[in-house]
């Protein structure tokens, strides 16, 4: 508990982040295990041809990793915003 109050508030995300990914790599690796298992089994109704030859076909991780990233930015982007509002009304009353 020591350790994070010594954190800054970008350390602090920065750790969020950092195990955000790790529990990524772990789902990943279930879909990527379950596809293996499953991939001789799921063929059309013909039976001719497999219904998913790709993992990014079940578990497509760019996208959910450019969706952590975005939503890290728009949280950076926020804490901006109100950083530069609390300064703007510091201004307006002359502090």
């Amino acid at each position: 508990m020591k350790d994070i109050d010594k954190m800054t508030i970008d350390e602090y995300y920065l750790r969020m982040e950092s195990q955000q990914f790790a529990e990524l790599d772990k789902e990943h690796f279930e879909y990527v295990n379950a596809l293996a298992t499953r991939a001789y089994k799921a063929t059309n109704k013909a039976g001719d041809k497999y219904l998913y030859n790709n993992v990014i076909d079940l578990f497509d991780r760019k996208e959910i990793e450019r969706k952590m990233t975005n939503k890290g930015e728009e949280k950076k982007n926020d804490r901006a915003m109100l950083m530069s509002m609390a300064l703007n009304k510091m201004k307006e009353k002359g502090d």
